[in-house]
């Protein structure tokens, strides 16, 4: 079993042994990006409480309908590339 967890900018491991050990901080801000993309655990309407910017992209053709595009941009300065969105 191997556990990782983010909080409030700090981020640690435990492994099967039982250790728990602190994640660097480069580690740290990959663990935040993964736990807060929409696919995962936080919805859009979450991320800017969390200090990340949305900005919407130009809309996006899938299968013949145009979707919205967002990308967000986190207080990091990474960003996740445009997802595309609700049809409109």
């Amino acid at each position: 079993m191997f556990t990782e967890a983010w909080r409030e900018g700090r981020a640690w491991q435990q492994t099967a042994d039982g250790v728990v050990r602190i994640v660097s901080d480069a580690g740290a801000r990959a663990l935040r990006h993964g736990v807060e993309l929409p696919t995962n655990l936080a919805g859009l309407h979450e991320l800017e409480d969390r200090g990340a910017r949305l900005t919407l992209a130009p809309d996006e053709r899938i299968e013949g309908r145009l979707h919205y595009v967002v990308r967000a941009t986190f207080p990091d300065g990474i960003f996740e590339p445009p997802s595309a969105g609700a049809e409109h």
